[in-house]
């Protein structure tokens, strides 16, 4: 009776295993084809995003990324100086699609420092750190971007008081930066930045425009008046976005055809 009993109660068990697995699958079919009813609205939707970007691309390109209102100059390497602002339009496929996003001409500043006749780059770059460069080395490096330089004046004294505060913010700096950590959470603060000044306190997650402002700030060419990350690309041409010290000015300004040594 008991093995009666058992075999009684084991046929049920599978019979009810295999209901169970006959009702699970039907549910999942079901989802399935739900899913892939729905799959081409989703499909459209990511389609319809795509475009947008595409023609928002195309139109800022076509109306706002305009670097002809500029003089074409070749400069002498012998004519820049410290405190000179290069600004640079990296001709890559990353660099296009965020300036052309942001309707900016260029997206990354260096500044000159002439020490007796030699002249170096001082720029912040992804994986390298802050960098002081020859400008052979630096050209070298960028020879294939788009590049404008803002030409600084000041008193020679000015210049050289310049010089010295510009080496030894790099000398300081040097062994504490590795380079800018790319796109991350920290970013929101570009959308929503702090209006007034503040020494900032993690240089770490600095991009490389925040950190020239910075530089500038500290060397004392540029009022500290604002929040470093509340500038923009667009603020260094011309350096119209900025306000200087009395004994400082940015005058000329040329989008460079070449470089001659």
């Amino acid at each position: 009776m008991r093995g009666i009993c058992l075999i009684y109660s084991s046929f049920w068990v599978i019979f009810l295993s295999f209901y169970s697995m006959k009702i699970l699958a039907t549910v999942i079919i079901k989802t399935l084809i739900i899913i892939s009813s729905k799959m081409y609205v989703y499909l459209f939707y990511i389609f319809f995003f795509v475009i947008s970007i595409l023609l928002l691309l195309f139109y800022n390109f076509a109306f706002h990324k305009d670097v002809d209102k500029y003089q074409i100059k070749n400069i002498v390497s012998e004519e820049l100086n410290t405190g000179d602002i290069i600004l640079i339009d990296f001709q890559n496929i990353n660099n296009f699609f965020i300036t052309t996003l942001f309707k900016e001409n260029f997206m990354h500043p260096a500044i000159v420092l002439k020490e007796g006749k030699d002249t170096y780059v001082l720029d912040y770059i992804a994986n390298k750190g802050l960098m002081k460069r020859t400008l052979a080395e630096w050209l070298a490096y960028n020879n294939e971007s788009i590049f404008s330089i803002n030409k600084l004046s000041c008193s020679q004294e000015d210049r050289e008081k310049l010089t010295n505060n510009l080496e030894n913010l790099y000398q300081f700096y040097k062994p504490k930066l590795s380079g800018p950590s790319g796109f991350d959470l920290s970013w929101r603060r570009f959308w929503w930045p702090r209006k007034e000044y503040y020494k900032p306190y993690n240089f770490r997650n600095m991009v490389c425009l925040e950190l020239m402002v910075y530089f500038l700030m500290e060397a004392g060419v540029v009022k500290k008046n604002r929040s470093v990350e509340s500038f923009l690309p667009r603020d260094f041409e011309k350096m119209q976005g900025f306000s200087l010290n009395d004994n400082f000015s940015f005058k000329d300004t040329y989008l460079v055809n070449s470089l001659i040594f």
